[in-house]
């Protein structure tokens, strides 16, 4: 396996999301040079062993994030709404492919040099304006708002913001 990892080491590699969707029993023979016994060959239950560092990593990972959220903006803002607009922000670059490139191709010191300053600039104008012009047709008008209510009725009932901003990504 190291071979094909190409030097990143076993605690790197992440498998939180590693799924068995096939597997085969074969009666009778040795597994690991032991030899069989009458023992009927069974599948055990799994646990979440393997998978408790890599999700103390990603927890880790994300409050280094919210941390790093806390230092730009202070304490003045909620965490909620930090997070809220690095996300939004975010997806707008990530629907940039030329930034996604030099991202995913270039190291940070290298990306920054790029197109992905000037860009989260726009898209922070961007989101600025756009913020400001829903906000202000919601509390403007009774219907635009009962409809936008309803979904987020919808978001908080089916957990669904994940999945609903997958959906807008597709569109």
């Amino acid at each position: 396996m190291r071979k094909r990892l190409k030097g990143i080491g076993a605690d790197q590699v992440d498998l939180a999301d590693l799924t068995l969707s096939h597997y085969k029993i074969n009666q009778g023979s040795t597994l690991g040079g032991l030899t069989p016994t009458n023992e009927i060959p069974r599948l055990y239950g799994v646990t979440d062993n393997g998978l408790r560092d890599a999700r103390d990593r990603e927890k880790k990972y994300l409050s280094e994030l919210i941390e790093k959220l806390n230092e730009a903006f202070g304490k003045n803002i909620t965490d909620t709404d930090k997070v809220a607009f690095a996300v939004h922000v975010s997806e707008k670059l990530r629907a940039d492919s030329v930034v996604m490139d030099q991202v995913q191709n270039n190291t940070r010191e290298q990306a920054m040099k790029a197109d992905l300053p000037r860009k989260a600039i726009q898209a922070i104008a961007g989101a600025m304006s756009s913020h400001t012009n829903m906000a202000t047709q919601l509390l403007s008008d009774e219907a635009t708002r009962d409809v936008f209510i309803t979904v987020l009725y919808e978001l908080l009932r089916k957990d669904a913001g994940a999945d609903l901003i997958e959906q807008s990504r597709q569109s």
